[in-house]
Parts: structure tokens; C-alpha cells; sequence
């Protein structure tokens, strides 16, 4: 939501974003990604055994901010909601009320993807796979983060 918001301040010409900076927090965003990554793996991995443990109120907490950590650390949202609510704006006559109907879209759309997730995931059979999935995870972000790291340091330096 916080990057919707910046996004809709972008459309409407309120604020303005140096490109250059997009790309310094893109690549501390690969940084953090990558060691949220690595610190996965060597959890998966050096684990004895796959069974969930219950989650404490004080880690879900904890749980709630490393998920809001994550999904800021792409701050190219910005340029894909920068690109993408241009196109519908024109939905209603007003402005505002374009970006709040494209936001509502966006959050039920997102729900509906992690909601058809969580479900999916609820599963006996990929309870079972629960390391592999963790691991294969783990992987790809850290695949992502190097590619970004990469991408965002040759940015930079072009």
C-alpha cells in the first residue's frame, strides 16, 4: 500500500522520483533479499526436522515487519504502479477515484493470490514437501537478488 500511495503521488505530480535513488534502494533491496535468502537456506538446511513449529504472538509480530521489509525492498513497484494506473485512469472522471478503484483492484486481486496460496499450501501432500518448497524458495530469491544486485550495480555504474 505504502508504494501504491507513492505511485498515486507520482501519477498525480505530487512528488517526484530521482531515478538514481530508485536504483540505490533497488540494490539494497537485492542486498536485503539476498541475506533474507541465505539465512532461509542455512535455516531449511541445517534443520533436523521438516515439521512446523508454533509460531509465539511476539514472532508473528516479528513475522508482520519482515513481510513489510520484503515487500518495500522492491521499490520497482513504484515504477510498475508509475507505469501501469496511467493506463486505467481515465476509469471514472476523477482522478482520485480511478487510483482508489485501481488500488481496491490491486489489494482483492493480491488477497485473492495469497489467500489461493495460503490454501494451497494447507495441504497434507505439501505440508509433506514443506523443506523443498522453503528451499526451492530460497533459491529463486536469492537468484532474484543477485540478478537485481547485478542489474542495479551496472546501472549505476553505466
Amino acid at each position: 500500500m505504502l508504494l501504491i500511495g507513492i505511485a498515486a503521488l507520482v501519477v498525480t505530480g505530487l512528488f517526484a522520483v530521482d531515478m538514481r535513488l530508485l536504483q540505490w534502494i533497488g540494490l539494497l533491496g537485492c542486498l536485503f533479499i539476498g541475506r533474507m535468502a541465505i539465512a532461509s537456506l542455512y535455516e531449511d538446511l541445517s534443520a533436523r526436522t521438516p515439521d512446523a513449529q508454533p509460531v509465539a504472538p511476539s514472532q508473528k509480530r516479528s513475522a508482520i515487519a519482515y513481510g513489510f521489509l520484503v515487500g518495500i525492498a522492491n521499490p520497482k513497484d513504484i515504477i510498475f504502479f508509475v507505469a501501469f494506473f496511467p493506463q486505467f485512469i481515465a476509469v471514472t472522471p476523477s482522478v482520485g477515484a480511478s487510483l482508489t478503484l485501481l488500488t481496491a483492484l490491486w489489494v482483492l486481486a493480491d488477497f485473492a493470490i495469497l489467500l489461493a496460496y495460503i490454501t494451497l499450501l494447507s495441504g497434507t501432500a505439501l505440508q509433506r514437501a514443506r523443506r523443498a518448497i522453503s528451499v526451492l524458495s530460497a533459491l529463486l530469491l536469492l537468484g532474484v537478488a543477485v540478478v537485481g544486485a547485478g542489474y542495479a550495480l551496472w546501472e549505476l555504474l553505466g
